[in-house]
């Protein structure tokens, strides 16, 4: 049933890319949060992973709102048609990975790209109710965990969560 429930998903997204895409440029609320958490930071340098990236909309925000801020973003999404990397400004360098997570976790296979360095920030926002299953939940929101530099944020709900060092 699981497997079945992500392949609807996979085929919906693929079907309605650009439809779905058109109304979703705008920021998120919460997003300024992590602005202000990254400002108090001073960075000059900051290395994203955004899961679901979707169009980049998020690397969009962050460039935008940290124009002075050399940003290394690596976006993962399953639907190549969403990822709209023309648009991006140019204080963003960004590498786009076309993965299907929840195959990953479904199959047991790679749930994020191998050459992912480790993120300042690991964003995941509006992705985790496609997950079936709630351990598989747990298991995608420890791996985000683990693909955060030590002292880096992860985002993948209302809360932030800072990795510390070491291993988990």
């Amino acid at each position: 049933m699981a497997k079945r429930l992500a392949a609807v998903t996979g085929e919906f997204y693929a079907a309605e890319a650009a439809s779905f895409s058109k109304p979703h440029q705008n920021s998120w609320e919460g997003w300024k949060k992590i602005v202000e958490l990254l400002a108090v930071e001073g960075r000059h340098e900051l290395r994203v992973t955004d899961i679901a990236s979707g169009n980049l909309r998020f690397g969009r925000f962050l460039a935008q709102i940290l124009p002075d801020v050399r940003i290394a973003y690596e976006a993962i999404d399953s639907c190549r048609p969403l990822i709209d990397e023309e648009r991006l400004p140019q204080n963003i360098l960004a590498h786009c990975y076309v993965h299907d997570i929840v195959d990953g976790l479904l199959n047991e296979g790679d749930m994020l790209p191998q050459r992912l360095a480790p993120a300042d920030l690991v964003a995941c926002f509006g992705f985790l109710h496609h997950v079936p299953g709630g351990e598989p939940r747990l298991h995608l929101v420890q791996k985000l965990v683990d693909a955060a530099a030590p002292g880096g944020h992860h985002r993948a709900c209302p809360l932030a969560f800072r990795r510390r060092s070491g291993k988990r």
